[in-house]
């Protein structure tokens, strides 16, 4: 929606895509088919929240850059591409398959939380560094928090924080631009910011004045 916003706005020759859920090499640990893979590689019960019975549909990644390879060379400036597939599956035949692939008995290696308590959890951990920003070029090992090692084709070395403490050997250094001073997400930002020691400023310009908000954005230099 702010693409189209900002190529209407200001005339920007703007194509946007959407697609199903994409899967492939290199795919963050988070994601259905990776999550489940590196489980099963392990032995482990692969999760389920709800029966399973939600329906999805999923796109390989090279079929996914041939689209936009289409899109790019013959769509039109200004129009929204919906990119999916007709051919769908419920999760729990997803981790079925895998179950198979890895001669595990789904039945007894396939668990599902139908009932979840209504927690969120600690979002103080989306301040640290993305698993992208872990990566180590060149390897083609994936290690797990319990230190095994383990072989995954095509994907880079990367290491997993294992606490809540974890630092990146990288040591990025943050600065959050924070607009809406007064409202409620503004006071969690901020409070989070001075807990993980992170600078942070408070944006000025209004978010409907582009010069404001450029301005705000060379003068604080900020990395979110």
């Amino acid at each position: 929606m702010l693409v189209i916003a900002y190529g209407r706005s200001y005339g920007l020759p703007v194509i946007t895509t959407r697609e199903n859920n994409v899967y492939g090499p290199n795919q963050f640990l988070e994601k259905l088919i990776l999550k489940f893979i590196l489980l099963a590689m392990r032995g482990k019960t692969l999760p389920i929240y709800g029966d399973g019975s939600n329906v999805m549909s999923y796109l390989y990644c090279e079929d996914v850059t041939e689209t936009f390879e289409v899109i790019l060379h013959k769509g039109e400036v200004g129009h929204v591409y919906n990119v999916g597939t007709n051919k769908e599956r419920r999760v729990i035949d997803v981790a079925k398959d895998i179950c198979k692939l890895f001669s595990m008995d789904p039945e007894t290696n396939i668990q599902c939380y139908t009932k979840i308590p209504e927690w969120w959890g600690d979002v103080a951990g989306a301040l640290l560094p993305h698993l992208r920003m872990l990566m180590i070029p060149g390897s083609r090992h994936f290690e797990s928090e319990d230190g095994k090692v383990l072989s995954v084709s095509n994907t880079p070395r990367m290491i997993v924080p294992t606490s809540k403490s974890f630092i990146s050997p990288l040591k990025p250094s943050f600065k959050f631009l924070i607009y809406g001073r007064t409202g409620w997400i503004r006071g969690i930002l901020d409070q989070l910011c001075e807990k993980h020691d992170i600078s942070f400023k408070y944006g000025r310009g209004r978010l409907e004045n582009r010069a404001s908000l450029m301005a705000n954005i060379q003068n604080i230099k900020p990395t979110h």
